[in-house]
């Protein structure tokens, strides 16, 4: 019973330290939206009475004409709320772009972009 435990302890360590060292390129942002966003915002993207949809006009409506990097900075400050366990910043770049293609809005080359190619892309 105690090799198990230990070994459940190691496991979840290992995963958290991976997890803390990955890079964008490394992390899924459909993954991280499914596992930290979909419980309030809906695996649709849809929203709730207390949460805003997150594509279509609800979402253009909110951050037309405002930078990826402002948006980044709205969810690495906001999400997920008081009490629930943060992204890795890794996982917040990951799920912004996410949203991002989710909402027709590509990425300029291949891959995550870093914090500053997010700073410099406007949303439209």
């Amino acid at each position: 019973m105690r090799v198990v435990i230990l070994g459940l302890v190691a496991a979840v360590c290992a995963a958290a330290i991976s997890s803390a060292s990955a890079s964008p390129n490394d992390i899924s942002g459909q993954q991280v939206y499914e596992r930290a966003c979909a419980g309030c915002h809906l695996s649709n993207f849809g929203g709730s009475v207390h949460t805003p949809g997150l594509v279509g006009e609800d979402f253009m409506s909110r951050w037309r004409g405002l930078t990826a990097g402002d948006l980044l900075r709205r969810i690495a400050g906001t999400m997920p709320p008081a009490g629930m366990n943060p992204l890795q910043p890794a996982e917040y770049i990951a799920v912004t772009q996410y949203l991002l293609e989710s909402n027709g809005i590509a990425a300029p080359g291949s891959g995550s972009p870093s914090e500053a190619e997010l700073e410099g892309r406007t949303i439209n």
